[in-house]
């Protein structure tokens, strides 16, 4: 089952309008809701999603938007982009748990971050911008550490309360 748009995927959509400009990529696109905000004001928009199931219901709902299966940043060559954006899996999970990828966080909900934050850097344009969400229950002091030794800057962007966490979008520049 794709991972169909919910309140994290509409908070971060709120913010997209500010800051895609140029060429956007959407990582863990799912229904693609996200690369189409941004293809709305963007000149070129790439939606990545590691299920092959979720690049395919989305390139069926957005046709003019280029959609392809990738493991984060794993079949993007060297490309780089003015935007990422990213909703990610960022429940924290046990092996007991029931895994699902477009929930799994693993142990502390910031794995998958942690992933990526390894090589976003390096697909980022010079005043490349990346947007992400993360929870209330994800380890962000983690996440904070990784930025910092890649020389990147994160500021909060806003949040959204829920019964059992708060949902906040993150602005990250170098």
């Amino acid at each position: 089952m794709v991972y169909g748009p919910r309140e994290d995927s509409y908070l971060i959509q709120k913010v997209i309008v500010r800051f895609s400009r140029g060429k956007v990529l959407d990582m863990g696109t799912g229904s693609g809701i996200l690369a189409a905000e941004a293809a709305e004001t963007a000149d070129e928009v790439l939606g990545v999603d590691v299920d092959g199931k979720a690049v395919k219901e989305a390139k069926k709902r957005y046709p003019d938007i280029d959609f392809k299966v990738s493991n984060l940043f794993s079949r993007l060559g060297r490309s780089k982009f003015d935007l990422i954006i990213f909703n990610p899996p960022y429940l924290p999970t046990t092996k007991e748990d029931f895994k699902d990828a477009a929930l799994d966080g693993g142990r502390h909900g910031d794995s998958v971050l942690l992933k990526f934050f390894n090589s976003s850097h390096k697909h980022l344009r010079p005043k490349g911008n990346i947007l992400f969400l993360a929870s209330s229950l994800t380890r962000m002091d983690r996440i904070m550490k990784k930025l910092k030794k890649h020389g990147l800057h994160i500021e909060k962007l806003t949040d959204e309360k829920l019964p059992f966490e708060t949902l906040t979008v993150y602005w990250v520049w170098r």
